[in-house]
Parts: C-alpha cells; structure tokens; sequence
C-alpha cells in the first residue's frame, strides 16, 4: 500500500482489494508520537484542487486495515499519517481498526482531505496510562479544508477511567463533519472540538449512547470561532448534549437539533445562539439496539431540520432533497407494493394467465429481490425515483400454493409473506 501511495501522481485512484492488511512491522512505543508515529501508510505527496489522488476500497468495509493493537499486544500507533506535503488527497470505505492512538490523521497541517464512507472502530483498547489522547480522526490547528462525512466512529479509547480519547479530536479550520454515525463512545466525546477549531459545521451527524462518566457527546474546549452544530441527533447523552471545558466561542450556532434522554441541549450556551432545538423528544428510530438509527413512519422529527446546501446526500447516499430531516439518515417512507392478475383481476392465477408486480417509493436504484419458496434471487433494481415494475405468464411449473417475498435493498416492501396460487 505504500508503494502505492508513494507513486500515485494527481489524478491517480489506488483500489485496496477485500481483505485485511497488517501493520508491516510498525510497532508503537506506547508515547503516542513522542519518538515520530509507526505508521504502515505514510502520505508526503498532493493533488490538485482538480485532481484529487483517492486511496479507497474495491468494495466498502472490506480492505481493513489493522494496526493490531489489543489489550495484551501492540500494534502500530495509526495506520494512515499524512505529512504536512499532504493534500487534495480522498480516503473512501476503507476499515481502520487496532491502532494504538489513531486511525488516519495528521500534526503537521495536511489540508484539503476527504474522509468518507469509512470505518473507525477498535480503536487505542490497551492499558494506555500515558496523557496522550487516542482518536479515531484527528488534524492540528495549521490543517484546514478537511470534509468528514458519512463515516462510522465505534467503541475508541483505552481500558481505563481517563478520558481523553474520541472520535474526531481536531481543531483546524473549515471543516465540514455531516452524515456521521458515532456510537459506543465511553472513554472520552464522539467529537472534541481542541483548542483554535475555527470554521466548523457539524451538522446532520447520528450520535448514540452515553459516555456514564462524562457530561454531553461533544465537548467545546477552550477557543473556537465560527462553529455550527445543526440538525443532529444526539441519542441519550448524560445530561445535556455539548458539554465545554475552559471554553471561550464567538460566533457559535447550535440549533434544530434533536436531544433524547435529556432535556438540555447546553448547560452553559455563552457565546452561542441555541434556538430550535427538540429537547428530550424521542426521534423514533427503527432499533437503537440494532442500531438502525434510520426513523420510523410517524416520527415526530421528520422534516423538522434546516436545509443546507451543504448535505445534498444522507448517510446512504440517498439525496435529501427537500426532507429537511435531522440526523444522519433521511427519512425514506416504505415502499407500496401490488401483485395482480392482469388478465382476470382475480387473486388466484390459472396457468397462462398474466400477472403484474409494481412496486413505488422505494429506495433509489437499490437492487429488488424475490424469494419463492428455497429459491431467491435479484430480479432487477429501482428506477431514480425508487418505482419497479415487472410481469410474466403463470408457468405450469409454479402450480399450487407458495408464497413470496420481496425486498428493496434488502428491505421488505410488502407487509407480510404474499400467497400465491396457481391453478392448472
């Protein structure tokens, strides 16, 4: 891989096939950096602003990159570090995992970076007893220009009780981090906002489940300026849903967000204009304990966010449009379904009879499947507005009772197992 990167020029994409990549030999001292990072990946080279060098997964969440580190073993400290040289460069599905203090980041300003569609999990679980904090993604004050978006931050920190280890822990300047997923965060805060963050929007960002020990699921600490947190979902913070520490803000927004389990968006919001939030308003989602953190049909948050040009898309890729809905994913309503005789109108076929199957409002361009019986298989996709149609003759094969099921990307579109009758 760092040959690869090494050599790609402006323009040039780098594709990890599936599997997992070690960490080459790099392995941490344990100072977080003190003695320079061990890092299998290092990027020295740039882009350009109109050609971007990408290193990304063949197929996503499966190029996994481990470092290795584990409660009782040592690995690298993070698996991709970007010199200060480093910039317009796109990282796309990749898995970063097993560091011992980071995933991808850098100390040196690298500016101009996309993070999207990655994974950030398992991350600095050791016996960690330095004050060096672990992150998923983290850049220093001189970066700027850095788009975080939809990514998944999980279960990051050390085994222990300091916390000083999160998701996203940055400070730098015009940073966009939307259609995240954060969740399981309990050695420090889903997003720690350092000293001189300037420029921020954090908008439109899933954040589940409690830290016990600390106050909040992002943390304001010390100087930021111009910081906007908007149409989030905060899912059962403690207590309230920014906490800040020693912290001074000039112009800071903080609005149309949700708060589930709490009824304060900010136990100290001086220096900020915090309207339109929903406080300790259950959003509905489909399975916190799944974590499907899409909403339900009824929810009363739906559309209830601000429109920004800057989220086009939702963690799925799906176009927001004019849903104005909070949090990372849109709210996509359930999909019709219809199966009919063309040729009588009954229920029932007899053999050489048409029928007709039409299915509207489901995702767009998602692969469509059926399942008949043992069998099952894809039998076309939805067009750009999320509408399927297909027909065929009753085959003298299909006779007697059997029931169907049909799915939109995986999801069930009719309400139960649809029964089939074919007659000779």
């Amino acid at each position: 891989m760092q040959r690869g990167v090494t050599q790609a020029v402006a323009g040039d994409t780098i594709v990890l096939g599936d599997g997992v990549y070690g960490n080459e030999g790099k392995i941490s001292d344990g100072t977080g950096g003190y003695n320079g990072y061990a890092t299998p990946v290092t990027v020295r080279s740039a882009g350009t602003s109109s050609a971007w060098i990408t290193l990304k997964a063949q197929n996503r969440g499966q190029a996994i990159l481990d470092c290795g580190t584990t409660a009782t073993q040592m690995g690298c400290d993070k698996y991709i570090y970007l010199t200060g040289g480093a910039a317009y460069w796109q990282f796309q599905d990749l898995v970063l995992t097993g560091g011992a203090f980071g995933g991808l980041g850098t100390d040196e300003g690298a500016s101009n970076i996309n993070v999207t569609g990655c994974y950030f999990q398992n991350i600095g679980n050791w016996n960690n007893t330095t004050q060096i904090g672990e992150e998923g993604l983290g850049f220093d004050e001189s970066a700027s220009n850095w788009s975080v978006q939809g990514n998944v931050f999980t279960h990051i920190g050390r085994m222990g009780g300091t916390q000083l280890d999160h998701g996203i822990y940055a400070k730098g300047s015009n940073i966009t981090v939307i259609n995240n997923v954060f969740y399981n965060l309990t050695a420090g805060w889903s997003i720690q906002l350092a000293d001189g963050a300037s420029n921020w929007l954090i908008a439109n960002n899933t954040i589940a489940f409690p830290n016990p020990a600390k106050n909040g699921q992002i943390m304001m600490w010390n100087s930021n300026t111009n910081i906007t947190i908007r149409n989030n979902i905060f899912y059962s913070p403690n207590n309230w849903a920014v906490d800040r520490y020693t912290s001074t803000v000039s112009g800071c927004w903080v609005d149309h967000n949700v708060v589930y389990g709490a009824g304060t968006m900010m136990a100290d919001n001086t220096g900020c204009q915090v309207s339109s939030n929903m406080l300790n308003t259950n959003p509905q989602v489909v399975s916190a304990a799944t974590l499907d953190m899409e909403l339900q049909p009824g929810s009363s948050v739906i559309g209830t966010g601000m429109a920004l040009a800057q989220v086009a898309n939702d963690f799925l890729g799906l176009p927001r449009a004019n849903s104005n809905d909070p949090g990372a994913y849109r709210f996509t309503p359930p999909a019709t379904f219809q199966i009919v005789n063309t040729t009588t109108g009954q229920s029932t076929w007899n053999v050489g009879e048409q029928w007709s199957v039409t299915i509207t409002g489901g995702l767009p361009n998602a692969a469509v499947a059926v399942t008949v019986g043992n069998w099952s298989g894809v039998v076309g996709s939805t067009d750009a507005s999320g509408s399927f149609s297909t027909s065929g003759i009753a085959a003298a094969g299909n006779v007697g009772t059997t029931t169907e099921l049909w799915t939109v990307a995986g999801a069930m579109v009719n309400p139960g197992l649809v029964t089939i009758t074919v007659a000779p």
